[in-house]
């Protein structure tokens, strides 16, 4: 879930939505979540790497590849949850830890492992491949919100964020 203050400020009425990764977590009372999209998992990758050129990956196939992980803190909790699952089956793997996406993905380019991350936070960085992995997960993405009570502005944006998604109502 996005930081407790987010949605503790959602819940005041400070603020109208709160858009991030769904957690698994409860959703606190009069919360609803309305998913605008399940983004993947993928492994970056220098171009490279013998990994670029597969049209998939399964983690397994990433046993005695280093890996680039993320320090704790610095994702969500679900995200330290894939590395550690990813970690736990490559225990052949040497492991190197970095403080951002963007760093991550420039050690995976230069070619000193492969990162392991969800689409959306993977950034673009020239002389890397992001490799579908389809065996994990994906993270359901979208608006936090007040089930009753919403403006009209909030309303609207809601209906134009699932027109543009293509997703007919709330998911929770």
């Amino acid at each position: 879930m996005p930081g407790e203050e987010a949605i503790s400020q959602l819940t005041h009425g400070d603020l109208d939505v709160v858009i991030a990764n769904r957690s698994a977590r409860a959703l606190p009372a009069g919360v609803t979540f309305d998913l605008l999209r399940d983004v993947p998992f993928v492994c970056v990758v220098s171009t490279g790497s013998p990994l670029a050129a597969r049209p998939s990956l399964a983690v397994e196939d990433l046993d005695g590849t280093p890996l680039v992980c993320l320090e704790e803190g610095v994702a969500p909790a679900e995200m330290h949850d894939v590395q550690a699952a990813v970690l736990l089956a490559t225990k052949r793997s040497p492991v190197m830890f970095c403080a951002s996406e963007l760093i991550g993905a420039t050690m995976a380019t230069a070619g000193l492992g492969a990162a392991v991350m969800p689409d959306d936070v993977c950034p673009d960085v020239a002389g890397s491949v992001r490799v579908p992995m389809p065996d994990i997960p994906t993270v359901p993405f979208g608006i936090y919100r007040m089930k009753r009570g919403a403006s009209e502005p909030v309303r609207a944006f809601v209906a134009c964020a699932r027109e543009r998604f293509g997703v007919a109502r709330a998911s929770a």
